[in-house]
């Protein structure tokens, strides 16, 4: 019988965080799931309603569901998967901080003209609640992430090919 070594490469202990917070992390991707949910689906509505911020609805929905599953693969507790989740965290904060800004001027606008658009009212004042509800759990779901962050991840982003486990067959 021949023995066959197979060596597989693993990540040094340096590039585990200890620190952070997986359930942080699985409420951070479900809370952006569902405002990506809701985003998407007043995106759809407003579309039959010729809304103007139809687009500004769909791209929010897909950076909020792109974070969200960057937070649920961050679950691995990898310092370098924790890095990305925080820059896509602090992306998406920016971009409901945004439509925040965005759809309360809308609601202003539309409550100043006392138009007939209790519909176009009812979707501009549910985006704002679902950015509203985006922007904290984007804050938080980046205040996790810097705590799990003991010191640069640069250094750990990259494979490394030493303390390799080897199996014998």
């Amino acid at each position: 019988m021949e023995t066959i070594t197979i060596v597989q490469p693993r990540a040094p202990a340096t590039a585990i965080s200890e620190k952070y917070n997986v359930c942080g992390a699985i409420t951070t991707g479900v809370m952006l799931i569902l405002c990506a949910v809701g985003a998407g689906v007043c995106g759809a509505v407003s579309t039959g309603y010729q809304v103007k911020a139809t687009g500004l609805q769909f791209t929010e929905m897909a950076v909020f569901l792109l974070t969200a599953i960057l937070a649920l693969s961050s679950m691995c507790k990898n310092k370098c998967m924790i890095g990305i989740t925080m820059s896509a965290c602090i992306i998406s904060t920016l971009m409901a901080l945004g439509g925040l800004v965005y759809y309360s001027s809308q609601i202003y606008q539309l409550s100043v003209s006392q138009a007939d658009g209790s519909v176009i009212l009812g979707i501009v004042c549910g985006m704002a609640f679902i950015n509203l509800l985006a922007f904290i759990t984007a804050l938080t779901g980046s205040v996790y992430c810097c705590t799990g962050l003991e010191c640069c991840v640069c250094e750990y982003c990259v494979c490394p090919t030493c303390d390799a486990m080897s199996y014998t067959i």
